[in-house]
């Protein structure tokens, strides 16, 4: 019997919702968890994966129409599996609209019979449409969502609107972003080809009840390109970013590519840093898999990208379905795919980690980790055998590249201890100059 693909409920108080797009095509075959559509709702917009493997026929296209929750959009059928009749799906009624069968009327018969209108007191409002993502960003830079036209469904609002009109004013005409004050705040710094959502795993398991950020580096998930991929222009972004989102301390926590963007930041003396944590930094020695550089740069398809990315992890179970999608997304948009090329040949020049993005973290005051993984292909870990005494280093046996998806739970005692660290050295440093902790 095939399996009916429903319209789920993603919200407690959510009754309709609208197909945004579909992810594959009519009669595709595709296996269980696989992306099927984006639901979009007041609230947000979210993927719908497959209930079970088959081929896919669908009921109901993308469109702008709002649906009932648990109506059926589509079927997964076995091969040669007897179709079941394509049902109706339950549209929200609109004017004029849902009459009973068999007591419909005349439109002009209904409108000569309906009580005048009333009178109107106040214009109409117009239906303002943005993704959550689209609002924060508005409402920290101070912009005027309704101003901005969108290119998403229907109009809609998304970020990247968003970073354009910002983009295209010069800073000083823009009003002061507001500010949350906080006593501190962890910022989290993806690696390269990565995007913010790879700290999930991390954040999950981390107690520390400490705000978090983290931030796009320009050319990965919804942030924009920069005219010049250097170090000091990146680390100049990721200045900007926090102050938009807090004015206060910050505990920065970098992996690999964003490994050397943290330690410019905290060297740079631009935001109150307390704790510096990198995991597999860039910056430490010339070695790094520049196969991998130039395969990941090149997939275009899973087949092709998979490969690589099993590179990342000493377990390629670690690899998320999502995590492929990720990647080939941002290699199938032209602009973000030849920034990235731009940035790795400015970074690993000829497979080697340029001069420039070197680092030298032993100046730091305050608490450096530097974590890396014994089975990491990517970026060795012995360099960081060089590293001055006052910067502890942990090895973390049978982990690749990536150890905030393959060991969260230990990544976060190790990050909690050094957030510990930092409150010892702050209250310290406020004793020894009469300063109150």
């Amino acid at each position: 019997m095939p399996t009916p693909v429903i319209l789920p409920r993603v919200d407690m108080d959510m009754e309709t919702g609208r197909i945004a797009r579909w992810l594959i095509e009519s009669g595709a075959s595709v296996r269980q968890g696989d992306a099927l559509f984006e639901i979009e709702t007041d609230k947000a917009t979210m993927e719908i994966e497959a209930p079970a493997s088959g081929i896919v026929h669908i009921f109901t296209p993308a469109s702008g129409t709002d649906i009932k929750v648990a109506s059926i959009v589509a079927e997964i059928r076995a091969p040669g599996e007897t179709p079941t009749d394509a049902p109706v799906p339950q549209r929200v009624p609109e004017l004029h609209a849902g009459i009973a069968a068999g007591h419909a009327a005349p439109l002009a018969e209904i409108e000569a019979s309906a009580p005048p209108p009333m009178p109107s007191f106040a214009p109409p409002v117009k239906l303002l449409r943005a993704t959550p993502l689209a609002r924060r960003q508005a409402a920290i830079r101070g912009l005027d969502l309704t101003a901005i036209t969108g290119s998403g469904p229907r109009g809609r609002v998304t970020s990247r609107d968003v970073e354009t009109v910002t983009l295209a004013e010069p800073p000083a005409a823009l009003p002061r972003p507001a500010r949350i004050e906080v006593r501190e705040t962890i910022v989290y710094l993806h690696g390269f080809a990565s995007n913010s959502t790879a700290w999930d795993p991390l954040s999950a398991q981390l107690d520390a009840d400490l705000p978090r950020i983290a931030i796009d580096l320009p050319g990965h998930g919804d942030a924009a390109t920069l005219a010049q991929p250097t170090l000091a222009a990146m680390a100049a972004h990721v200045v900007a970013a926090v102050r938009e989102q807090t004015s206060g301390p910050v505990h920065l926590v970098g992996h690999s590519l964003g490994g050397a963007i943290a330690a410019r930041v905290a060297l740079s003396n631009l935001l109150d840093v307390r704790s510096l944590l990198l995991i597999a930094p860039v910056g430490l020695g010339p070695v790094i898999d520049h196969d991998f550089i130039i395969g990941l740069l090149r997939a275009r398809a899973e087949a092709s990208v998979l490969p690589w990315l099993h590179r990342l992890v000493a377990d390629p179970a670690r690899i998320s379905r999502g995590m492929v999608r990720a990647v080939l997304a941002l290699m199938a948009d032209p602009a973000r795919a030849a920034f990235l090329a731009a940035l790795a040949a400015n970074a690993f020049p000829d497979g080697t980690q340029s001069a420039d993005w070197m680092i030298d973290v032993t100046p730091l005051l305050m608490p450096v980790r530097i974590v890396f993984g014994r089975e990491d292909r990517i970026i060795p870990f012995h360099p960081a055998a060089r590293i001055g005494g006052s910067v502890a280093v942990n090895l973390l046996p049978n982990i690749g590249h990536m150890p905030q998806i393959e060991a969260p739970a230990l990544l976060a005692r190790i990050l909690a201890e050094v957030i510990r660290s930092a409150s010892i050295v702050n209250v310290q440093a406020n004793a020894s100059s009469g300063a109150p902790s």
